[in-house]
């Protein structure tokens, strides 16, 4: 089979692109006709100065190319892509493979923030960005002025190269992992120059294409998984971990701005990223901790570098009675000599940042720097506790009143497969949930049904006999009265296990 069949294609597809500057309600036009079609498309909806729910009116090219750059099925992609060759006449082949292409995370596809949020030029010098990447002539400011925006990071090296991946070098996390194997340290983006010199660095190193370094980082990626040899808890989706970030987290102002999250043992003055096996790690840490080292330690250690997965779920504590941040782990384990303390570090997506006290009828939060939560109902009690929500299947109807704020709600779902089974839908899938059931009573927790939000994510929890999280959900649509009675809308974006 051929491989890097996507390249032409996609070339095409961003030259058409640039007609759409100004007409982007066609882009979006097209984004809601592939969901008429049934195919998974990004969210389209926005939010307002206030919180409200509004039609997206705006988009940049990047975003549009992530439609089908993100974790969808290939069937999926082959058919967005397919239509839009339909649509616009486009003569380059249907790509048959998508080998060195980089994806985005389904919850963190748009490369902009919610109109609430968003500058008045954000979408614009995303844009001015693309067009000066189509003309190979990017401008640092313009480059330097986009890094600025609020979810934008090494994410826009990956919108680069999906637009002409033999110019530009994608830096995600398993790109920037096999970069810093060969010899190249990436720990941070903070200019234009910066990328270039990265760029110019990774060209001379291998001197081939950009897309085929994409494609040996990716297969050196499952290599060094399979690497590992000692045994670790085998486990199925994402995990959830308690974490804090220096004592009474003294780095959260840093690592909530940043997207980052350390670890200390400052003793290990060196990548520990090639200790590979227990005994390796175990044998490194004791020579250099000496009679100061502990089991516990180690253990929290050997967490950080091998236990931790991109998409595990951490709550981040101050102390243990307070927690004051919710995000996901967004990519590999990695070392920066610079940091003044704390130089193991993995990146996150941190979603929210607050103040959330444990109550006096609640167990404490542990001491340690980093603890696994293996407990389902300890882990439902903290994201109740930090969305201010409840569950749909579990509550009583504790915390009913939860305030409109326009933040995205956490649902808690218990699904029993013997009657409805979320673990066969696939991917894009959309399912409407009723609000009455058969007799057409009113569901027990039916005031949660009038709380539910388009853009609120659903934790999908399998009982008996799995019990575990195996998938995520987005509602597309609030309450609402359809054929089959009362109903909100939700989508499958993705699968666990």
């Amino acid at each position: 089979m051929d491989k890097f069949t996507w390249v032409e294609t996609y070339r095409e597809i961003a030259a058409k692109l640039k007609e759409y500057g100004d007409r982007q309600e066609e882009l979006i036009t097209i984004l809601n006709d592939l969901q008429k079609r049934g195919l998974p498309t990004i969210s389209l909806m926005d939010r307002n100065a206030e919180g409200r729910e509004i039609p997206l009116a705006e988009i940049d090219p990047f975003t549009f190319f992530a439609n089908f750059n993100r974790g969808i099925r290939t069937e999926s992609r082959i058919e967005i892509i397919r239509t839009l060759k339909e649509l616009w006449g486009l003569t380059s082949s249907i790509p048959t493979d998508f080998d060195g292409i980089p994806v985005v995370n389904n919850q963190q596809a748009w490369f902009f923030t919610y109109q609430k949020d968003r500058g008045a030029k954000d979408i614009h010098l995303l844009w001015e960005l693309f067009i000066q990447a189509l003309n190979s002539n990017i401008s640092p400011q313009t480059f330097d002025a986009v890094l600025k925006l609020k979810f934008i990071k090494f994410n826009i090296t990956m919108g680069l190269f999906w637009i002409n991946p033999e110019r530009y070098l994608n830096l995600d996390s398993v790109n920037r992992s096999y970069l810093d194997k060969n010899g190249i340290k990436i720990h941070s983006l903070p200019d234009f120059q910066t990328y270039a010199d990265y760029t110019e660095k990774t060209k001379d190193l291998f001197q081939k294409p950009f897309y085929k370094i994409s494609h040996e980082a990716w297969l050196e990626g499952k290599k060094s998984i399979g690497a590992i040899q000692e045994p670790r808890k085998s486990y199925s989706g994402a995990r959830y971990w308690l974490y804090a970030p220096g004592e009474q987290a003294r780095h959260w102002d840093q690592y909530s701005q940043e997207g980052l999250m350390g670890i200390g043992w400052n003793e290990l003055k060196e990548d520990l990223s090639g200790f590979k096996t227990d005994e390796a790690l175990r044998q490194k840490y004791f020579e250099e901790c000496g009679e100061k080292g502990t089991e516990i330690d180690l253990k929290q250690l050997r967490d950080f570098l091998h236990e931790i997965r991109k998409g595990d779920i951490v709550f981040v504590k101050r102390g243990i009675k307070e927690l004051v941040g919710f995000g996901e782990v967004t990519s590999d384990y990695f070392y920066d000599p610079d940091q003044p303390e704390y130089r193991h570090l993995r990146n996150a997506e941190w979603r929210k940042k607050g103040s959330w006290m444990i109550p006096d009828n609640m167990k404490s939060l542990p001491v340690k720097t980093l603890t696994e939560l293996t407990d389902s109902e300890r882990i439902k009690q903290l994201l109740t506790l930090i969305e201010n929500n409840a569950t749909l299947q579990i509550s009583e109807g504790k915390n009913a009143n939860v305030p409109d704020t326009g933040d995205i709600q956490y649902w808690w779902v218990n699904t029993n497969p013997r009657i409805w089974d979320i673990n066969a839908l696939p991917i894009g899938t959309k399912e409407s949930w009723t609000s009455h059931n058969e007799q057409g009573n009113k569901r027990r927790v039916y005031q949660y049904f009038k709380q539910v939000r388009p853009g609120d994510l659903l934790i999908g929890y399998v009982t008996s006999p799995v019990q575990q999280i195996i998938a995520l959900c987005r509602v597309t649509k609030g309450l609402h009265q359809s054929s089959e009675g009362e109903v909100f809308e939700f989508e499958k974006i993705e699968q666990f296990s």
